[in-house]
């Protein structure tokens, strides 16, 4: 039974993990979107207003930045879906985890300058990297390490 209820807490706990990841996605996409559209409409504002009426520049600039970020806030709201689906942490870790394909042949040397040709022949699931080479000897190396055990 604990094992089970680990494994359920386990799972819960991951999908809390992404559910907060999301909300923070959106609302950082809030803020930022009424952040740059109040700026731009409050800035737009202020040279109109110290155009027609400069006693008043600084009032019309807030009051126009007021209802950019707004109107900025709707149009993140409905365009929600976009923002959700849209790639922050996906393209970091797509680079952190590109390799090379399989088949893919190096050129390694030993501490005494000795050259081999290896080729790559897959990947393991802790991020470890098989080799063969020629003679069909088996080598092996750890994420983010360019030895060869």
């Amino acid at each position: 039974m604990e094992t089970f209820l680990t494994i359920i807490g386990a799972i819960i706990g991951i999908a809390m993990l992404v559910g907060i990841y999301y909300l923070l996605k959106i609302c950082l996409m809030y803020i930022l979107t009424a952040l740059f559209c109040g700026v731009i409409l409050g800035l737009i504002s202020a040279f109109i207003g110290s155009q027609i009426a400069p006693d008043y520049t600084a009032v019309v600039g807030i009051v126009g930045a007021g209802i950019g970020a707004v109107l900025g806030l709707l149009r993140a709201i409905f365009k929600t879906k976009d923002i959700a689906k849209m790639d922050l942490a996906k393209d970091v870790v797509e680079s952190m985890t590109h390799t090379d394909p399989n088949g893919t042949v190096y050129t390694v040397s030993d501490q005494y300058g000795n050259k081999k040709k290896v080729k790559k022949t897959g990947n393991g699931v802790l991020g470890e990297t098989y080799y063969k080479d020629s003679k069909g000897n088996s080598y092996e190396s750890t994420y983010g390490s360019n030895e060869l055990k």
